[in-house]
C-alpha cells in the first residue's frame, strides 16, 4: 500500500469513528444491520422502490472512461431504504443528497421542516478496480462490505435519531405542523456505487441521486433542495398549515406550471461564532418581520445577502430581492440566462436531470433552464418562504473544479493532479473539459429546442412501474 493511500484509509477509519459517535445509535453487541436490499419496513413504499430500481444495475465497476463517453453509471444499487411513516400531511416532498461526510448537515435540513417529507439520497462509493476473491453476490471486496455496513449503521442512527423527535400519528391529517413533530419525515436511500478508478471517488453521480431522490416523492408537489441550505420555520408554521392555499397551489403547479421560488440566502462570514444562530434567527423569522429584520441584517448590517451574489450574480438576481424584503405578495418573474432558484413544483411535471454529468457545476444550471425555456412554466416567487445556506468546509468533490489552497491542506485532491496516462493530461483537466464540453453542446441543443436530459435506466424503468407515479 502507498503511503498517500495509507492515509487516506487512515483518514477514513477515523471519519467513520467520529460519525458513528455522532449519528448512530450502535445496535446491541452482535446485532446484525440487514444492508442488501432491504427497507425498514415489508409491504410498503420502501420495498416497492428496492424492487424496481436494482433491475438494470450491473455488478461491473464504472470507470471514468464511461463518463467521458458520456454514459450515466449503470453500477449503483439501491441497498437500503429507511422511509418514515410520521408526517404532517404536506402536500410536498423535498428531495436532497449528500454524502457521509455531509449527514451532520442533512440533520440540520431535516430539523428545518418539521411534520414534512424529506428524501435524501446518500452516495457510497466503493472502489474496486477488479472482482475480489472472496466477494459477496454483489461482487463486493471484504473491504466494501464492511464499509457498506459501516455506511448502514450511520443511515441507521441518524433515521432513529429523527423518528425520535417525531410523535405525529402518520394520518396525514394533522392541522399543526408544530404538533408533535420536532423534525422532517425522513426517506433515506444508501445508494453504493462499485467504481474502477479512485477519481471517480470524488465525482458524485449527483444527477443521478437527485433523480433517485425524486422517485422517492410521492406528494402532488416536490423541489429538490441542496443539503446544505436549511427551510425558514414559516413553510411548516404558516404557508403549508393553510389547506386552502396549498390546495390552490398544488392546482396552479399542474394546471398553470407555477414554479414556485424559494428565495434563498448567504451570511456574511465575519460572524464568525455566532454564524449558526444568526442563521437560526432568520429561520425562525416571522414573515411579518421580514422587511424589519431581514431588510436590516441585508442593508445596513450587510450580515445576511441573496446567496452567491459576490460569485454568480445571475444564478439568482431575477428573483429580485429588494422587491421581496418589501412585499407580502406573490409576484412573476421572468426566466433570464443563468437563474437558478430553488423552487416547488408539480412532481408530475419534474424533468430528469441529466445524468451524464458527476461533481459539482453546470449540472443544476442546466435543469433549471430545459425548465425555464419550456413556455408553459411560470416563476412565481412566495413572499413568506426562503432558504439559507449553511456554512461548511470546502469538499474534496468541489476542489475538483476550483483548486483551492487552504491552510494545513494544500490539496484536498491530489489524485486529480496525477496524469491519466503517461505524460497525458491530469483528471482534473480530463474532467473539467468533458464536463464544460458537455454542458456547452447541451446549452447549444437547447436553443434550437433539440436537447433533452439523458435520464438514467433507474429512473426510467421506475417511474413506469411505481404506484405514487402511476396516479394522477
Amino acid at each position: 500500500m502507498s503511503r498517500g493511500a495509507g492515509r487516506r484509509l487512515l483518514w477514513l477509519l477515523l471519519f467513520r469513528n467520529v460519525l458513528l459517535r455522532t449519528y448512530a445509535d450502535l445496535p446491541e453487541q452482535g446485532k446484525k444491520i440487514e444492508i442488501n436490499g432491504q427497507s425498514t419496513q415489508t409491504g410498503n413504499s420502501a420495498d416497492e422502490l428496492l424492487s424496481c430500481y436494482n433491475v438494470n444495475t450491473t455488478h461491473t465497476p464504472t470507470s471514468f472512461s464511461e463518463f467521458v463517453d458520456g454514459k450515466p453509471t449503470r453500477s449503483i444499487r439501491l441497498q437500503k431504504v429507511w422511509w418514515s411513516r410520521r408526517d404532517a400531511g404536506f402536500p410536498v416532498t423535498m428531495f436532497t443528497q449528500s454524502t457521509l461526510e455531509r449527514l451532520h448537515i442533512l440533520h440540520l435540513l431535516c430539523r428545518s421542516f418539521p411534520g414534512g417529507i424529506i428524501a435524501a439520497s446518500i452516495w457510497l462509493p466503493l472502489l474496486q478496480p477488479q472482482p475480489p476473491p472472496g466477494g459477496d453476490a454483489f461482487g463486493l471486496s471484504p473491504r466494501n462490505q464492511d464499509a457498506l455496513q459501516n455506511a448502514t449503521l450511520l443511515l441507521e442512527g441518524l433515521f432513529q435519531r429523527m423518528e425520535a423527535l417525531n410523535t405525529g400519528d402518520g394520518s396525514r391529517n394533522n392541522s399543526q405542523a408544530s404538533s408533535g413533530f420536532g423534525a422532517c419525515s425522513l426517506r433515506l436511500l444508501l445508494l453504493a456505487e462499485a467504481i474502477k478508478e479512485e477519481a471517480l471517488s470524488v465525482l458524485m453521480p449527483i444527477n443521478i441521486l437527485r433523480n433517485a431522490g425524486m422517485l422517492a416523492a410521492d406528494t402532488p408537489l416536490a423541489a429538490m433542495v441542496d443539503v446544505d441550505l436549511s427551510i425558514s420555520q414559516s413553510l411548516a408554521k404558516h404557508v403549508l398549515v393553510n389547506k386552502t392555499r396549498t390546495a390552490e397551489m398544488v392546482r396552479r403547479a399542474e394546471l398553470e406550471n407555477i414554479l414556485y421560488v424559494m428565495p434563498a440566502w448567504d451570511t456574511n462570514r465575519t460572524l464568525g461564532r455566532n454564524r449558526t444562530a444568526f442563521i437560526g434567527q432568520i429561520l425562525a423569522t416571522s414573515p411579518a418581520e421580514k422587511a424589519t429584520k431581514m431588510g436590516t441584517e441585508w442593508q445596513d448590517k450587510a450580515r445576511l445577502f441573496p446567496f452567491a451574489f459576490d460569485r454568480f450574480v445571475s444564478g439568482h438576481n431575477a428573483t429580485n430581492y429588494p422587491r421581496w424584503i418589501s412585499t407580502d405578495m406573490e409576484y412573476a418573474v421572468t426566466y433570464t440566462k443563468g437563474y437558478e432558484p430553488w423552487f416547488i413544483m408539480s412532481r408530475q411535471l419534474m424533468p430528469s436531470y441529466d445524468t451524464r454529468f458527476r461533481g459539482y457545476y453546470y449540472n443544476k444550471l442546466l435543469n433549471v433552464r430545459y425548465i425555464g425555456l419550456q413556455n408553459n412554466f411560470k416563476f412565481c416567487v412566495l413572499p413568506d418562504v426562503w432558504l439559507v445556506h449553511r456554512p461548511h468546509e470546502i469538499t474534496v468533490s468541489s476542489n475538483v473544479w476550483y483548486k483551492i489552497q487552504i491552510k494545513d491542506h494544500k490539496d484536498l485532491s491530489p489524485i486529480f493532479d496525477t496524469p491519466v496516462s503517461t505524460n497525458g493530461p491530469t483528471w482534473r483537466e480530463v474532467f473539467n473539459n468533458r464536463s464544460k464540453l458537455m454542458y456547452l453542446s447541451s446549452m447549444e441543443r437547447l436553443e434550437n429546442r433539440t436537447y433533452e436530459p439523458v435520464p438514467d435506466a433507474a429512473w426510467v424503468h421506475c417511474k413506469s412501474v411505481l404506484s405514487w407515479w402511476q396516479q394522477r
